[in-house]
This record gives structure tokens, sequence and C-alpha cells, in this order.
């Protein structure tokens, strides 16, 4: 696996998104409920997350969101699937949501191009900046409505109320993050998540191990 130095690349904000603000301002109590309601008009919450690697002083460094006031938990960067959506789809689109500058209005082709190869040379360039979903890493269930996750179902329970994919991502050489202005993006030592659920979480102090069959080449 490539991981890029940190340094190759920018970070940014954007304007933050007005349901994710308002999705924070809410207590654990409240977001149950949601969760709850929505469970029962759709079934089983579906959910992706990316694990994202750079790396500094040759280690390698995962990217975790967090509120910007600090009183966030640490999370990969994802969300929750649309009907139909498949993995791969919503997961580009979450991670262009979150990461990705909003795009400006592309400038007039000049004269000597047609509009379809302005076109086709427009679409490979995004194509070649963006980051690209890899394989699958591992799942993870949710058994109740305050998302307390497992790396599988347990025997008593016959419905698990969300399912999280969890996925490598790879960055290209360069890029440009944007982050909402409500979010901090952190690249944090796997070291430091390792074994350190009470700081990470379940899932994400997880991931060390199952990086652990990659080799990294520090680019």
């Amino acid at each position: 696996m490539d991981l890029f130095h940190i340094s190759n690349y920018t970070f940014g904000t954007k304007d933050e998104q007005a349901r994710s603000k308002a999705m924070q301002s809410l207590s654990k109590t409240q977001l149950a409920q949601i969760l709850r309601d929505n469970y029962k008009q759709r079934g089983i919450r579906r959910s992706v997350a990316a694990v994202i690697l750079v790396h500094e002083h040759r280690f390698p460094h995962i990217l975790l969101l967090q509120r910007r006031d600090g009183r966030g938990e640490f999370v990969l960067p994802g969300g929750r699937l649309r009907p139909g959506e498949s993995n791969e789809e919503g997961l580009q689109r979450k991670l262009t949501s979150k990461l990705t500058p909003v795009s400006p209005p592309p400038p007039p082709p000049p004269p000597a191009a047609s509009s379809d190869q302005m076109l086709e040379l427009d679409d490979q360039l995004q194509q070649s900046a963006r980051p690209d979903v890899g394989e699958k890493l591992c799942s993870w269930y949710a058994i109740d409505f305050d998302r307390r996750y497992f790396p599988y179902v347990p025997a008593h329970v016959t419905k698990p109320k969300e399912e999280l994919h969890v996925y490598a991502v790879s960055l290209p050489s360069k890029f440009t993050f944007a982050v909402p202005k409500n979010l901090h993006l952190l690249a944090v030592p796997i070291c430091d998540v390792f074994n350190n659920s009470a700081t990470y979480g379940d899932i994400i102090s997880a991931i060390p191990s199952v990086l652990s069959r990659y080799h990294f080449n520090y680019c």
C-alpha cells in the first residue's frame, strides 16, 4: 500500500452542512430516537467508512474527523448509504461531501478544443485526482440504537440495527482536502489508536490490527 507524506496534501475548509450541524446539536437520547424511527421506516441502517492513511517520519497516520469544539468522538470519514446505493458509490459520495472542495464553475473551453474533448479531459482529471475506494477491511454491526458495535452479530441478536462496512481508501500523490468548518481533520499515528478504545472507540482502535497484513511503501 502506497502512503504519501502528509506535506503532499493541502488542508482547507468549506461551509458546514446544515444537516450535519443539526445532528451534532442532538443529545444521545434524541439521536437514538431518530435512529429508532428511521429503522421502523427503512429497516437496517447501511453505513460505510474510510480508512485513509498518510505518513510522517515514515510511520502511518490515519485521518480522523472530530468536531472542532473537541467535544465529539473521533470518527472515520463516511456515513449512511442511500436506498439502492452500493457501498463503493456511497463512500465516494460521502468522501466528496466531507473532504473535497466545492467545485468552482468550469472555465469556458478554448476555441481550439471541442466541447466533447473538454468534457473528456475534465472527467479524466477528476478521476485521477480523487481518493480511490479499495478493498473492504472489515464489517461491524450495531445491536441497538445507542450504536454499540461488534465485529460480528451476537447469537442473541436476530436483527442488527446497523451494518457498517469499512474500506481502505488510497489517496493520489497530491490532493486538496476541504472539511466543513465545524469539523477537524486530524492525522493520528496508528500507535496512538491501537487498543485505545477509551479515546477512539472500538472500531478505530481495531484498525491497526486489520492493517497488519499490508506492506507500506513510504513515497
